[in-house]
């Protein structure tokens, strides 16, 4: 997308009442820091975070992008899992903790006061290992700890008592936000989503449409129609702010602007849901919300 398209995309991320936008990755292409740096200008009324590595040239470049916002917000990551560790990262657990909380500390001192630390494969790392790096992230000044099951392999259940285990036992853990990132591989990302926030996780990240790479991400509008329909008496009172009656609208954006056709049974796209009304069963009476709560206009 070009930077107009993010801008634009951004503006309706506004009208939804996100808290936190992730505008990309600043480090990655010229055309992604100036996407970033445009929505830190004009956006105003959420943080607008940029995403980098745990490396001081990614960290100062996101910086220098988001930096103009009212609210800015670095968000680091360094793989934690055995498996990335020893072939990806060719590192010791020591040299990853060190290089986590030193990188979390230079983001601080930037001038950066939000910092938001991701151990990339938490699905799959040592949990004690994953106590010991989020204890020190949090000394270095992270104020938003990301747990993300970066290859979909959680099941609910596994991610859930993730989430729980990291709060029971993560030393200084009651001074941040427990955040969520859950992959689609399984088709779990919403599930994994929800299990994680009713365990404890008051930040979820999520999509439009889902999107995201290889089976994508947890989707902005099934995680929050769950926590609309179910939220109260089922997942603990939960609840968003989120102005549900502009989904719509920002699934048909996402949708135009990548020039991809979601399938008709995918949830709340509305499509066979509003087919629905002349079905078998009648008059929308299975329906669980109405097409109207989520911006659907009917002609």
């Amino acid at each position: 997308m070009t930077s107009k398209e993010k801008l634009d995309i951004a503006r309706q991320l506004i009208k939804l009442g996100v808290d936190v936008i992730e505008a990309g990755f600043p480090a990655a292409s010229k055309d992604d820091f100036e996407a970033v740096k445009a929505i830190a200008e004009e956006i105003g009324n959420a943080v607008i975070c940029g995403l980098s590595r745990c490396n001081e040239k990614d960290i100062r470049t996101a910086w220098d992008a988001v930096k103009y916002a009212k609210r800015p917000r670095i968000h680091t990551f360094i793989a934690t899992s055995p498996i990335h560790m020893k072939y990806k990262l060719r590192k010791s657990k020591e040299e990853v903790v060190e290089i986590a909380r030193s990188m979390v500390s230079f983001a601080r001192s930037l001038g950066c006061e939000d910092v938001e630390f991701s151990p990339e494969d938490a699905g799959r790392s040592d949990r004690e290992f994953l106590y010991q790096i989020l204890e020190e992230v949090i000394k270095a000044g992270a104020t938003t700890l990301n747990i993300p099951d970066t290859v979909g392999i959680n099941l609910p259940s596994e991610f859930g008592q993730l989430i729980a285990d990291i709060k029971a036992n993560t030393p200084g853990i009651e001074n941040v936000i427990i955040s969520t990132h859950c992959q689609n591989d399984l088709g779990l990302s919403t599930a994994n989503t929800l299990a994680g926030a009713y365990s404890g996780a008051r930040q979820v990240e999520v999509t439009i449409n889902g999107i995201g790479e290889r089976a994508g991400n947890a989707s902005l509008e099934e995680v929050v129609m769950a926590i609309k329909c179910r939220g109260e008496h089922v997942l603990g009172g939960l609840y968003t702010g989120i102005n549900t009656k502009h989904i719509t609208m920002a699934s048909k954006m996402v949708n135009f602007l990548y020039s991809s056709l979601y399938s008709p049974f995918v949830s709340f796209c509305l499509v066979n849901m509003v087919l629905d009304c002349n079905g078998p069963l009648g008059g929308g009476l299975q329906w669980i919300t109405s097409a109207a709560s989520q911006g659907y206009c009917w002609s």
